[in-house]
């Protein structure tokens, strides 16, 4: 995400986090911004059930060594808690 980049808002409202923080901001709003920067034809193949945005992130959390908590446990564990192959 470029350092530029602010979430979308309307008005003048309160978001209930600092704009200008992006680790203040709620998930759904850091993986909108996230999501932008990807391409049309990905984005339309997640729309479409094409590809599975939760297996995709199963694979990482388990390559990353991560359990379902994000807790450090390794990868050979992760990947049998996200029943993955790496």
């Amino acid at each position: 995400m470029s350092k530029t980049s602010k979430p979308a808002r309307k008005g003048n409202m309160n978001l209930g986090y600092d704009e200008n923080d992006p680790s203040t901001w709620p998930h759904d709003v850091r993986l909108f911004h996230e999501l932008r920067s990807m391409p049309a034809d990905m984005l339309v193949a997640i729309v479409h059930g094409d590809v599975k945005v939760d297996d995709v992130a199963r694979k990482i959390l388990a390559d990353c060594g991560l359990d379902d908590q994000g807790k450090w446990v390794g990868p050979d564990k992760a990947a049998k808690i996200h029943k993955v192959t790496l």
